[in-house]
């Protein structure tokens, strides 16, 4: 028995009867809300157009059809789903421990807060009960990732405003708030941290030290050397707070 392999839409000398990519404005399904069968109404001197969807390197794949009226947007119709992954379809061959894994790129800059969902419904289905000291280790981890996820967020807003200076400052932040993730879980961003009915993994002892004082490691000048004058920390400010310095500028001491 044989089959016909269908050609492939990459060949070159395939010549395809429809283009590819293509979406039309107008959903191939009658409307499902009293909203979609006004939206997708067109009036006199109407049309639609496609905005997007855009290429999946943006922040937030989004899909937008605007109703123009000559130059005039007059109403827009936004078209959510261009992140989907199939994970639904996933995780139907997977086991519970394997559908942890897929949820991680979900949204992939705060992963741990995708583990946590579906591990504690699957606690609940098995009615087990997770040890304190693990859930004060999931609650730790997930701040630290929150905070990650928010430096992120402040630098690229920044640098979609026009600002440079502010993403290099908050990768910074998010750097050595990474590194500490990364040594508890063994990644810097899909962790894969939680477990039904815990962790995997305990908390180092350097860890801890360094989740009780984040500023007090060593910094070096932009040749490689110790800070000058002995002094490897950041400067006490006023308030009793440190002043950061970033990573290869010279420290010296405030007069």
């Amino acid at each position: 028995m044989t089959t016909t392999a269908r050609p492939s839409a990459d060949d070159p000398r395939v010549t395809l009867d429809r283009d590819l990519g293509v979406f039309e404005p107008v959903p191939p399904y009658p409307p499902r809300t009293e909203r979609e069968a006004e939206f997708y109404t067109l009036g006199d001197g109407q049309m639609f157009i496609n905005m997007g969807p855009q290429h999946p390197s943006t922040h937030g794949v989004l899909r937008v059809v605007l109703k123009l009226e000559g130059e005039k947007v007059v109403d827009l119709d936004p078209v959510l789903g261009y992140l989907h992954r199939g994970v639904e379809k996933l995780c139907e061959n997977a086991d519970y421990h394997h559908s942890i894994a897929y949820t991680d790129p979900l949204e992939y800059v705060s992963s741990l807060f995708n583990e946590w969902a579906p591990v504690m419904a699957f606690e609940k289905l098995l009615d087990v009960q997770v040890p304190r000291r693990a859930e004060y280790i999931r609650v730790l981890s997930s701040e630290l990732n929150r905070v990650a996820s928010h430096a992120l967020f402040l630098g690229w807003m920044a640098l979609d405003l026009g600002g440079l200076t502010p993403i290099l400052w908050s990768f910074i932040e998010r750097d050595e708030i990474v590194e500490m993730l990364a040594s508890l879980t063994g990644q810097r961003m899909l962790f894969n941290y939680f477990r039904i009915g815990g962790v995997n993994g305990e908390h180092a002892p350097q860890r801890e030290r360094d989740l009780r004082a984040p500023h007090a490691r060593p910094r070096q000048d932009r040749h490689g050397d110790r800070a000058p004058d002995g002094h490897d920390g950041p400067e006490p400010a006023g308030n009793g707070r440190p002043v950061r310095h970033p990573p290869g500028a010279p420290v010296q001491r405030l007069s």
